[in-house]
Parts: structure tokens; C-alpha cells; sequence
């Protein structure tokens, strides 16, 4: 029997806006457009949960978002979502054709309303069986804050839940200590060595390097997401790499680590590096679009 999958993680709302030039504003010298159509992408831990369902029937999917959407979204989303009326996490972005011209972040990260859904993800955990997967989609934007996210592990292990963690670090300094006594780390190549900086391991040799931070963080599995390198899992003593399933140029990489991340922590008993193939085979599935996301049209 298949063992039950526990997504935790910031759904974040891609909300793209296709537009068409049509000559000027009459009231200012700039480019005027018209609004051709508006869709959503599930982005965040919502890609995540995209790659889960192309995996398994048997996963819930907690997180937070805005109650504006509550009507738009598949009603199998909707049971463990929480919905508030002044959270936001979206990013709405500006389309000509194929050429995205302008971002606007539009991100109200209410405590209060987190605060909620923490209280609600906590009751909903105390209940659940033993042996689940759970997986952690860090997007750095308030649900895994300190204390709160030692609590939840420390009553997920008690259950003998293996838990998966993946957060997202580019853009802000790691913060992995807080994941201490979980199962994975799965970040990408350039996550762990802003860890090494942050952390302070200053040693030359990569696989060293990563040694010292495990003793650091006090979790016994790395999982390295390298592109178009491929995949390694590290633990002390062993290190496995596996090449990327396929190569192409001008692929849009938005979503492959989720995907990779999705698939990586719910396969079953098989070799690590046959686990890694498989995970990068479906990351390259996603960006080459043999996986099709389903939009939200708003």
C-alpha cells in the first residue's frame, strides 16, 4: 500500500495578464494595451503540488492564500487550503505574446492569518497515522518560522514520519536550522554553498564541505540538484551522482526542482541512484513540456 503524502508550503498565485499593444494613451504620451486574457499557475509549493498529482491519489496539501481565489480553484485544492480575506502571495506578470515586460509582486503576509493556519496545520498533524512522507516546501514567506517549525517535526517524528525539506534560498540567506532531525535536504547546487557561507564551512572540497554542514544542521541526508549536471545524494561516506536524464537548450527550468523534489521523496524501495534518475527524468518531462499545467482562468 502506497504510504500517504503530507504537503506543507506557500502556494504562491502566478497570476500571468496577456496583453496587446494598441497605440498610445490619450491622456499621456506612453504605449496604451488592452487586456487580451488573465489565468493563474500555481507557483510555490502549488508546483509542487502539480507534480503530486501526476503521482499519487493519496496526498493532502496544507497551505494558506488568499479567499479572493476560493471560487476559482479545483474544489480537491480546496480542502486543506486556508483562505483569508488579508493574505496575499501573488506575482502578476505582464505578457507580450511570448516576452514578459514587468512583475508586480503583490505579497501581504498577514501574521495573524498565519498564525491560524499554523494553529490549524497543527490540529490536522496530531490526528494523522504513523509512517507518512512529508514533504516541506520552504518559499520563505512566514509559515516555517523558527519555533513553530521545530514544534511540527518534533511531533511528525514522533509518528515516524520521514520528512522531506526543500527551501527555496536563492534570493535570501539559508536558514536550515530550524529543519534539524528531519530526513532530506534537497536543494540546488547554489543553495548549498550560500549554506557553506552562511554557516561559515570554509573548506575547498565540495563533499567535505558538505560533511561539516550536516554535523552543523544535524540532518543525514543532502540531496544536490545540479542542472544540467544532474542530481547527487550525499550522506557521510557515500556519494552518488547520477547525469541529467536529458539535455536541451532554451528550456523554460520554472518548476523543475518541484517536480524533481515531488518525485525524488515518494519513490519507494529502490536504490538511490536509480531514485535520483528517475526524479531528474521527471523534472525534464515538466520543462520540456511533455507534463502539462492546467491554468486558472480568472
Amino acid at each position: 500500500m502506497q504510504k500517504k503524502i503530507i504537503l506543507l508550503g506557500e502556494l504562491i498565485l502566478d497570476k500571468n495578464l496577456f496583453m496587446l499593444s494598441q497605440g498610445k494613451a490619450a491622456e499621456f504620451n506612453l504605449p496604451k494595451n488592452i487586456l487580451l486574457k488573465s489565468e493563474i499557475n500555481l507557483g510555490g509549493a502549488g508546483m509542487v503540488y502539480n507534480a503530486l498529482t501526476r503521482i499519487s491519489k493519496n496526498f493532502e496539501f496544507f497551505s494558506i492564500t488568499n479567499h479572493e481565489i476560493k471560487n476559482k480553484i479545483f474544489n480537491k485544492l480546496k480542502k486543506n487550503i486556508f483562505f483569508d480575506t488579508h493574505y496575499k502571495l501573488e506575482k502578476n506578470r505582464f505578457w507580450k505574446g511570448k516576452i514578459m515586460s514587468m512583475q508586480l509582486n503583490n505579497i501581504n503576509l498577514h501574521n495573524k492569518a498565519i498564525k491560524k493556519f499554523q494553529n490549524y496545520f497543527i490540529k490536522r498533524i496530531r490526528n494523522v497515522k504513523k509512517g507518512n512522507i512529508v514533504i516541506f516546501s520552504d518559499y520563505r514567506n512566514g509559515i516555517f518560522d523558527k519555533n513553530y517549525t521545530k514544534k511540527i517535526i518534533k511531533i511528525l517524528k514522533l509518528k515516524n514520519n520521514k520528512i522531506f525539506v526543500d527551501q527555496q534560498s536563492t534570493t535570501k540567506k539559508p536558514d536550515l536550522l530550524k529543519f534539524r532531525n528531519t530526513d532530506f535536504l534537497i536543494l540546488n547546487e547554489q543553495e548549498f554553498r550560500k549554506a557553506f557561507k552562511k554557516y561559515n564551512i570554509n573548506n575547498l572540497n565540495f563533499q567535505n564541505s558538505l560533511k561539516a554542514l550536516q554535523k552543523k544542521i544535524g540532518i543525514n541526508n543532502f540531496v544536490i540538484k545540479m542542472g544540467k549536471k544532474g542530481s547527487s545524494y550525499f550522506s557521510e561516506g557515500t556519494f552518488v551522482k547520477v547525469k541529467a536524464y536529458k539535455t536541451a537548450k532554451n528550456l523554460n527550468t520554472i518548476g523543475a526542482g518541484d517536480f524533481f523534489l515531488a518525485k525524488f521523496a515518494t519513490l519507494g524501495k529502490m536504490t538511490v541512484k536509480d531514485k535520483l534518475y528517475e526524479a531528474n527524468k521527471f523534472a525534464y518531462k515538466k520543462i520540456s513540456n511533455k507534463i502539462k499545467i492546467k491554468s486558472i482562468r480568472i
